[in-house]
C-alpha cells in the first residue's frame, strides 16, 4: 500500500467527524452571529473608525474557536476509546498525528470561512439600511482565513499532546478568558503583542491596512503548531494503548 493510499483511509472522515464540524460550525453561528448582530445595531459597521476591516473584530474570537474546532477532531477519538482500532489501521503513528492535525486545520478553515461569512452578512443587513458599513477586504479575510488554520491545526495537535479532550477544551478556555489577559497585563504591551490571541488581532489588523506584520509576531502561531507537533509526536509515540 502505498502512501497517498494510507493517507487517503486515515484522513477518511467518520461520521463523528462531521457531526463535530458541524457542531463548531454551528457554534460560531450562534456565538459570532450574535456579536456580528450587536455590532449592526450598536453601529460597530459603521464607517467612522478609519482604515479597518469589518472582517477584523472577529478575530479576537474566530481563533480559540478554530482552535477548539481542531481539538475535537482528536477529541472525540480519544474519549471514545478508537485509538487503538485507529492504529491498528495505520500503524505509523506520525503519520496519524499528522493527518489528524491537518484535519484541524481544516476545521479551523471552516470556523474562520464561517466567521468571514457571519460578518458579509451583518454588513449586507446594514448597507440595506444606508450605513457607510466596513469594507470587508481579500487581504483580511485571507488572513484571518490563515490564522484560524493554524489555530485548528495547533488544537488538533494538542489534543495529540494531551490525549484528554476535557483538559484540551479546558486548558485552551482558560487560556482565552483568564491567561492571556493576565499575562498581557503583568507583562505590558511590549511582550502581549507575541501572545497567541495578540498575534492573532495584529496579523489580522496588518493586513487590514496592508501592512505585513512584525516578523516575531508573525511566526507566533508557526512556532506554537511546530512546539506542540513535537510534543503530540513524541506523546503518541510513547503512549500504550490498550
Amino acid at each position: 500500500m502505498n502512501t497517498l493510499t494510507r493517507v487517503l483511509l486515515v484522513a477518511r472522515p467518520a461520521p463523528y467527524h462531521v457531526r463535530s464540524l458541524l457542531t463548531w460550525t454551528a457554534t460560531t453561528v450562534l456565538l459570532l452571529g450574535s456579536a456580528v448582530s450587536f455590532s449592526v445595531f450598536s453601529g460597530s459597521l459603521v464607517d467612522d473608525a478609519g482604515p479597518i476591516d469589518a472582517v477584523a473584530p472577529v478575530a479576537s474570537f474566530a481563533w480559540v474557536l478554530s482552535l477548539l474546532a481542531g481539538a475535537s477532531v482528536v477529541g472525540l477519538e480519544v474519549r471514545a476509546g478508537l485509538l487503538t482500532q485507529l492504529f491498528l489501521v495505520e500503524p505509523a503513528r506520525p503519520l496519524v498525528v499528522s493527518v489528524r492535525i491537518c484535519g484541524g486545520a481544516i476545521a479551523g478553515a471552516t470556523v474562520g470561512l464561517t466567521s468571514i461569512a457571519l460578518t458579509v452578512a451583518g454588513r449586507t443587513f446594514a448597507a440595506f439600511q444606508e450605513f457607510p458599513v466596513l469594507p470587508v477586504g481579500p487581504n483580511t479575510t485571507a488572513a484571518l482565513t490563515l490564522v484560524c488554520m493554524a489555530a485548528g491545526a495547533v488544537g488538533a495537535a494538542l489534543g495529540w499532546a494531551l490525549l484528554d479532550h476535557t483538559a484540551t477544551v479546558l486548558a485552551a478556555l482558560a487560556y482565552f478568558l483568564v491567561v492571556e489577559a493576565l499575562l498581557a497585563g503583568l507583562a505590558g504591551p511590549t511582550v502581549a503583542q507575541y501572545l497567541p490571541g495578540e498575534a492573532a488581532r495584529a496579523i489580522v489588523m496588518s493586513a487590514t491596512v496592508g501592512h505585513v506584520p512584525e516578523f516575531g509576531v508573525a511566526i507566533i502561531w508557526p512556532a506554537l503548531l511546530a512546539v506542540v507537533t513535537a510534543v503530540a509526536f513524541q506523546r503518541t509515540n510513547r503512549c500504550t494503548l490498550t
